[in-house]
């Protein structure tokens, strides 16, 4: 039992503020009150926002193995493991190549609708963004240390938020640097894949380099702004999800266009 007394309770209407109040015998002190009217409705309507905005909640990357997208928490998960880049290229140039088979030229370049990209475009934007990275890699992953015995080389807080706004899923969308912006001009398919091809030789031969030696050690310019500045593993997974993300994007074209 708990003696008659003074105690300082909240008894007022407001958030903040209180007063002293009289305590029965009857009525405990440690008894927990309900939440605040007030309280408990801007807390509503924040979460509701924020559902609203699809801000809550983790996104599982069905496409990237062993990632998830958290808008709270923009920590990927990502596996970054050089034979594993490896086999994720060869399997992006699989999907290239099975969403430009058996393409017209006028279907590879028809867009779903104004403004969005056709598959051809999707796919010269990688090459834009992805063949002048290669160099840079090469030059850095040369002067990479070579890792310690036992230890593996981690992503850093820089290269996981790029990681985690490129990702398939992610609901960020940003313009492309006009470095990288798709050509209008007609694409051919079969030069396209081509060069796609070409370009996922140079990635997995980076990735293989990358074997054995300490990738985070090495920083690398983007070539679009000196200003990103990403680990040598960072730009390898970082332009596997980029791939990943078009490719989806070239796939939802496809259907668009009929096919």
């Amino acid at each position: 039992m708990y003696r008659a007394g003074w105690v300082h309770r909240r008894v007022s209407p407001r958030p903040r503020g209180g007063r002293l109040a009289r305590v029965s015998p009857r009525e405990s002190p440690s008894r927990p009150s309900a939440p605040h009217p007030t309280r408990f409705r801007r807390k509503a309507g924040r979460d509701k926002r924020l559902i609203e905005n699809g801000s809550v909640g983790h996104t599982e990357c069905s496409v990237a193995e062993g990632s998830f997208v958290s808008p709270r928490r923009p920590v990927s998960r990502a596996d970054p493991r050089p034979d594993r880049w490896q086999e994720a290229f060869r399997a992006c140039e699989r999907e290239a190549e099975t969403l430009a088979a058996g393409r017209s030229s006028g279907s590879f370049n028809r867009a779903p609708t104004e403004g969005a990209w056709s598959v051809g475009q999707c796919l010269d934007h990688l090459l834009e963004a992805g063949q002048p990275l290669v160099a840079l890699l090469e030059t850095a992953l040369a002067a990479a240390p070579a890792a310690a015995p036992g230890a593996e080389p981690r992503l850093g807080l820089r290269d996981r938020l790029f990681v985690w706004a490129v990702q398939p899923h992610h609901w960020l969308t940003m313009p492309s640097p006009g470095a990288y912006r798709p050509s209008d001009e007609t694409l051919d398919p079969e030069r396209t894949l081509r060069a796609f091809a070409a370009l996922q030789d140079d990635l997995a031969a980076c990735a293989d380099a990358a074997a054995g030696r300490d990738w985070s050690a090495v920083r690398v310019a983007s070539p679009a702004s000196r200003f990103v500045r990403l680990s040598a593993g960072g730009w390898l997974e970082g332009t596997l999800q980029h791939q990943r993300r078009h490719l989806r994007q070239a796939r939802r074209a496809r259907e668009a266009a009929g096919g």
